[in-house]
């Protein structure tokens, strides 16, 4: 009789919306043998209205362990377990923006262990893991909220973004080439993607000009050594010859791309200026030029719809490199690596392709 009078005082002061002020009185029954049914709901009710979910919910466990077959509690624990979901990630996030780093995985993996079906969980464990500057560990977190959720556009985002980051080329093309087939805008990206995978396995030099944010001459002309097997193999029956290019480490290429015509040497002080950069109307003479190197069956490219003559104003080169997609209007002044490899593979395939646009 006097633990259900104790009972009835808790369920009332709970009602009148004074959880915290009973907490005492439930840690006491609570202490004392083997506590009831009600005393269990009445304290996790107690614990749950007073702010803490997590603590409401292990009573409200106990409870379902003793009387499994009561939809009523079953129903109210999984309320609880949602309520205590939330509360952990909301704990989280505010221990995570203080940069409380072990805090914060505590409780998130515990929300995690909640509701292990969910992925928004396993992204937010992301989140705090790149915050908290761990990459790698960010990464296996939204790895696995995509296997969970494979259509979620920000997750995939996250993910192909950091593998991109982190050199993890394969992860970040099947992802980046995932978005685009939800969101026809992400194209672009996975195909940026697919470049840097592809460029990864480089040797040093032409992996680091293919990176460029603003290629030189010289850079310019080692990628195309390197991807132009056209251009190592040409015949150089006579060319200019640029003085400040022989005694450099990537003088084969320079001198090369001087020779064949895709860098103009200055006629007065035989210089090509292998460290200045790419300009726009440069690259635009290098690559419509490249087409009488790479010799397509049909032996015209319909873009051009003439031959290119021997010599080309700057504003005609890049008309020509533009019309035939090798360059957007946006490109410019300077021209980058990733632009400049996306020139060469369009230019390989009007050339293959027979000149299709």
């Amino acid at each position: 009789r006097r633990l259900a009078a104790e009972i009835g005082r808790i369920e009332a002061v709970i009602l009148q919306g004074r959880a915290a002020e009973i907490l005492p009185s439930c840690e006491k029954l609570l202490a004392v043998g083997d506590p009831t049914l009600p005393l269990l709901v009445a304290c996790a009710e107690a614990r749950f209205r007073s702010g803490n979910a997590v603590d409401g919910l292990t009573l409200y466990r106990r409870a379902l362990a003793r009387a499994p077959d009561r939809p009523g509690l079953d129903h109210r624990a999984e309320e609880l377990r949602l309520a205590a979901r939330d509360h952990l990630l909301a704990r989280a996030r505010t221990s995570a923006e203080a940069k409380q780093w072990s805090r914060s995985r505590a409780a998130i993996k515990e929300a995690i262990a909640l509701s292990p079906e969910s992925a928004a969980l396993r992204a937010a464990a992301g989140d705090i893991e790149r915050e908290a500057g761990e990459k790698a560990a960010a990464l296996l977190r939204y790895r696995e909220a995509v296997e969970m959720e494979p259509r979620n556009p920000a997750v995939l985002e996250k993910t192909a973004k950091l593998a991109l980051d982190l050199g993890e080329y394969a992860v970040a093309v099947s992802t980046f080439e995932r978005l685009a087939r939800i969101d026809p805008s992400f194209a672009p990206r996975a195909a940026d993607a697919r470049l840097a995978f592809r460029v990864a396995n480089w040797p040093a030099a032409e992996r680091q000009a293919a990176r460029a944010s603003r290629l030189t001459r010289a850079d310019a002309a080692e990628i195309l050594w390197w991807m132009v097997p056209e251009v190592r193999e040409a015949r150089v029956v006579s060319g200019a010859i640029a003085s400040d290019a022989v005694s450099r480490r990537d003088s084969r290429a320079v001198t090369r791309a001087a020779a064949l015509g895709l860098l103009e040497v200055d006629q007065e002080t035989h210089r090509v200026n292998p460290d200045a950069h790419l300009s726009l109307p440069a690259a635009a003479k290098m690559l419509v030029r490249l087409f009488a190197i790479l010799k397509p069956p049909s032996g015209d490219i319909p873009c051009l719809q003439k031959p290119v003559p021997g010599s080309l104003s700057n504003a005609e080169a890049v008309r020509l490199a533009q019309g035939c997609g090798l360059m957007n209007k946006q490109e410019g002044p300077g021209v980058s690596g990733p632009a400049f490899l996306r020139a060469l593979d369009r230019a390989r395939s009007l050339v293959e392709g027979g000149g299709a646009r």
